[in-house]
């Protein structure tokens, strides 16, 4: 960034530069080249403050020289003014680009840290954290811990990797307090069940199964876990978790109703939502066994608009009946009485 855009920009809260003129004047073309920035209200960087108390942004332009490197200094949070001013020899960057340094308000591990789980004392590594946080991205995503650098998402590999990968990344969004072999044995089930969802134009705007969520049983029939081992899937605004959602297994691609982006609503469309819910369907009975659990994902098949086809919807005079029973049992009536 130039001294322009951090001082106009960054600083300026509810002013975004993507999409600006001043981003046009400094980056002509880039609209063009197929960026699509999630920038939009002019707040995000400020977001940082919720868990840190110094901040360090520290930035050169790919044109600049190394003695160019310019450092954006919050000594104290939002408490005091910021400090603009040239990098020292051990902060140049030797390629363009951006960093940004935090030091977190509490300690990641402790009560209330960035790590903690929230139940009893568990804790997640800051690698399952960022690939919770992170699970669309399209960009590389490594994570540095004990002095080791390991990538933990390859940009937009949701769409392509290994199902049970991919559910394991989600894996700390759980309904319920589950073992470890519990949780590995329902991705195992349920990696062969996730499926892509494609608009129109073939743009990947998903990739999900369907699953009990919170219509689910106590328990899974013939299973001794105190829960369902059921997953939450997540939507995501450019890549990032907003919220989750239950039924839904996965990852959609969607767009924020709120500028705190904890709200948003998936970008599949309707027709495509319908046809991918009624081929899971003919997949449920591969993942649930007991009728129970395949009567809680057809009220999500049903949700997203699709047939329910041959899974159980009720119970009737000591049987399981699906819609497609009930359907033909209602054409081949005259009259029917309440």
């Amino acid at each position: 960034m130039s001294q322009r855009v951090l001082t106009d920009f960054l600083l300026d809260f509810g002013k975004s530069f993507w999409g600006s003129p001043e981003m046009q004047e400094q980056f002509p073309g880039l609209l063009f080249s197929g960026l699509k920035p999630i920038g939009k209200y002019g707040i995000g960087f400020f977001s940082v403050f919720m868990i840190a108390e110094r901040v360090l942004v520290i930035t050169r332009r790919s044109d600049a020289a190394a003695r160019e490197t310019l450092v954006l200094e919050f000594s104290s949070g939002l408490q005091g003014r910021p400090i603009l001013r040239p990098a020292d020899r051990d902060e140049q960057l030797i390629d363009g680009g951006t960093h940004v340094r935090i030091k977190l308000q509490r300690d990641p591990l402790g009560e209330g840290g960035l790590l903690e789980i929230g139940r009893g004392d568990e804790t997640r590594s800051l690698a399952e954290a960022c690939a919770l946080l992170c699970p669309g991205i399209d960009v590389d995503l490594f994570v540095k811990e004990t002095g080791a650098e390991r990538k933990v998402v390859d940009a937009n590999d949701w769409t392509v990797m290994e199902g049970k990968d991919l559910l394991a990344r989600l894996r700390f969004q759980t309904n319920v307090e589950s073992s470890e072999e519990d949780l590995s044995d329902f991705c195992e089930r349920a990696a062969p069940n996730l499926r892509l969802m494609r608009n129109a134009n073939g743009d990947v705007v998903g990739r999900a199964l369907i699953s009990i969520g919170y219509g689910g049983p106590p328990q899974m029939l013939g299973r001794k876990s105190k829960g369902t081992e059921d997953f939450h899937g997540c939507v995501t605004v450019g890549g990032l978790r907003a919220c989750a959602i239950s039924g839904v297994v996965g990852v959609l691609s969607g767009r924020p109703l709120r500028a705190s982006r904890q709200v948003a609503v998936p970008l599949v469309e309707v027709s495509t939502l319908r046809s991918w819910a009624e081929d899971q369907a003919d997949l449920v009975p591969r993942l649930w066994l007991d009728p129970e659990s395949q009567m809680a994902c057809a009220q999500y098949i049903a949700m997203c608009g699709g047939r329910t086809k041959g899974l159980p919807i009720g119970f009737h005079r000591e049987r399981w009946v699906t819609a497609e029973e009930i359907e033909e049992y209602f054409v081949s009536k005259t009259y029917v009485y309440s």
